[in-house]
């Protein structure tokens, strides 16, 4: 079900408290952060997650920092996550030898004593 446009979160994991000093008299000790698709991603204190945020288009890391004093609120840092690298990819050389005969070699491999010197 969605609450305000956003899907329902498990509350059992991401628990606010009753604080009689706090405004509002709730702490809640995570970062919620709007996501591109509409949901609402929560983020533990000193956990990250990935994830497009509302206000951006590419994979992001973000993180949350939980202030020691509650009347702080949390803050959440997103960086743009990295880029896997790209596969290697295997290189293949073909050698005609004298006579005629085409032999493949992988990338960097010794020709051997295909050739006379």
């Amino acid at each position: 079900s969605n609450v305000n446009n956003f899907h329902t979160i498990q509350v059992a994991d991401f628990p606010c408290f009753c604080d009689p000093f706090f405004p509002g008299k709730v702490a809640c000790p995570y970062c919620a952060v709007p996501t591109s698709n509409g949901d609402l991603k929560c983020i533990k204190g000193d956990q990250t997650e990935r994830f497009i945020p509302a206000d951006s288009d590419v994979l992001q890391d973000c993180s949350c920092q939980v202030p020691n004093d509650p009347f702080n609120i949390p803050i959440t840092s997103c960086s743009t996550a990295p880029t896997p690298a790209p596969a290697f990819v295997t290189q293949l050389c073909q050698i005609q030898t004298p006579s005629g005969a085409v032999i493949e070699f992988q990338e960097g491999s010794s020709l051997g004593d295909l050739f006379d010197n």
